[in-house]
């Protein structure tokens, strides 16, 4: 589970990160309904974002006692956002078959028992509802930097492929994505150990997203920093005909 005491001390930094954010959105926005919730929403970084489709409601979950306060802040007096400080596993139940879409940017990793976590995501979504789920990719490129700030794991596509279909879920697309990232990740993280700041963040959002999206777009990339994947809750069967 995601620590109660999280302080996410590198949200401060992605917060400037509003080209890939919007690459973010771009890419999941197919998938997103008029009821979406959003786990693990920090400090309202991707929140922002999601309030641009103008969905019917937005819950916004975290668990971080640390964070909450500075999501509630962002986002006050946004009359379609719920902010809930909890866990979906506290939240399920009332959620239960209610949910369009459920997204997770950049959290799962931070859940030591991601399967449990998707069962929950499946129990929340409606029947057809959509999972959009961003996380860190490639064990190789797991770095102190990613233990420092909770991630126990990085995925390869074949491991999260499996996840989501033995939670339940169909799987509509799951690609590796930001190739140039990945090679700036290893550059950067693993082999000169430096520690993501404001400033380098900053730079690679307005200098190098730009052209990762080409990269992306022209190579459909063999590898990423992080993988994108789409899946869904079945529809509900219809019961058997009876004589």
């Amino acid at each position: 589970m995601i620590q109660s005491d999280y302080e996410g001390s590198e949200l401060d930094a992605t917060a400037q990160a509003h080209n890939y954010n919007r690459w973010i959105l771009e890419s999941i926005r197919p998938f997103l309904g008029a009821v979406i919730a959003e786990v693990g929403a920090g400090q309202g970084n991707f929140t922002r974002e999601l309030l641009r489709t103008a969905p019917h409601r937005l819950i916004a979950i975290e668990p971080s006692a640390i964070l909450v306060p500075k999501l509630r802040q962002t986002t006050a007096g946004i009359p379609n956002l719920d902010v809930h400080h909890a866990r979906l596993a506290d939240l399920s139940g009332s959620l239960e078959n209610s949910v369009d879409s459920l997204v997770y940017i950049n959290v799962l990793e931070h859940i030591a028992d991601d399967r449990s976590e998707l069962e929950h995501a499946y129990r929340a979504l409606r029947p057809g509802g959509s999972l959009c789920v961003f996380v860190p990719a490639l064990p190789s490129l797991m770095t102190g930097f990613d233990e420092s700030i909770g991630h126990h794991r990085r995925y390869r596509r074949p491991d999260l492929l499996h996840l989501a279909e033995s939670s339940g879920f169909e799987v509509v697309a799951a690609r590796y994505f930001d190739l140039l990232g990945a090679l700036a990740w290893l550059l950067a993280f693993k082999l000169l150990r430096l520690h993501m700041s404001t400033g380098n963040v900053r730079l690679y959002d307005r200098l190098a997203v730009p052209l990762a999206r080409v990269f992306d777009r022209i190579l459909g990339p063999p590898v990423g920093k992080s993988l994108l994947l789409i899946a869904r809750k079945p529809e509900a069967k219809s019961p058997p005909n009876l004589p």
